[in-house]
């Protein structure tokens, strides 16, 4: 008879063969259900990041971080201010106002043969102050300057050829005119006409006192009509 073995004496599994065949065997016999795990127990359990994915993420998001207020931080270039044709002849001003520019103080291209004169108001005066501008035919600001108090002015120009110059003042209406220059320096008055306003008071409609601090809107009217009996 065979005795029958000691508990020491039983064959156990060895660990390289549980490893590689009995583990893998069971997971893909109980395929997802291997992974599963109860919700309470997911969040009691801590979450370990044995690979360190997470904190290579936050270092991402700290870098990205310091660069988008490094770059806010930043002063941002301002837009060039100056004034541009539109249609034939007609005047827009950019984005932005001009800058504000010394009296007499040109601000241009490399110096070439200047034009120069007065600019006038209605009356004859000249407009201290003024503002002029010197274009291309094709809209590109080439200098500018502002009138002295006597105002004549003093505007360099690139060289010979055909420029359009702008003059604009406070209360006055602006002018543009092509100006030919040629070797030698070119003399060109400018002659602003005043605007036109309205002038008056603004009373109550029951004892006709002065309203004090009313908002008068002015605005164009292309067509009046009246409707008949029946408001048509």
């Amino acid at each position: 008879m065979n005795p029958t073995p000691s508990p020491r004496q039983r064959p156990i599994p060895d660990a390289f063969v549980v490893r590689t065949a009995i583990v893998p065997a069971v997971l893909a016999l109980l395929g997802k259900a291997a992974w599963w795990l109860p919700k309470w127990l997911d969040r009691a359990l801590p979450d370990v990041d044995v690979e360190g994915e997470g904190l290579r993420a936050e270092a991402e998001r700290e870098s990205a971080d310091s660069e988008v207020a490094a770059t806010a931080s930043q002063p941002q270039p301002q837009p060039q201010r100056e004034l541009a044709l539109v249609g034939a002849g007609g005047l827009r001003k950019r984005a932005s106002a001009y800058a504000p520019v010394a009296s007499g103080d040109p601000t241009t291209a490399p110096a070439g043969p200047s034009t120069g004169g007065q600019v006038r108001g209605p009356k004859g005066a000249g407009v201290d102050g003024a503002t002029l501008t010197l274009i291309s035919l094709s809209g590109r600001q080439l200098g500018r300057t502002l009138a002295r108090t006597d105002g004549r002015y003093t505007l360099p120009t690139p060289g010979a050829g055909s420029y359009v110059l702008i003059a604009a003042a406070d209360g006055h209406r602006p002018q543009a005119a092509t100006v030919v220059v040629g070797e030698e320096p070119v003399t060109y008055d400018v002659r602003l006409s005043g605007t036109s306003g309205l002038a008056g008071t603004v009373t109550d409609g029951d004892g006709g006192w002065p309203v004090e601090g009313a908002l008068v809107v002015v605005t164009d009217v292309l067509a009046t009509v009246t409707s008949d009996h029946e408001g048509a």
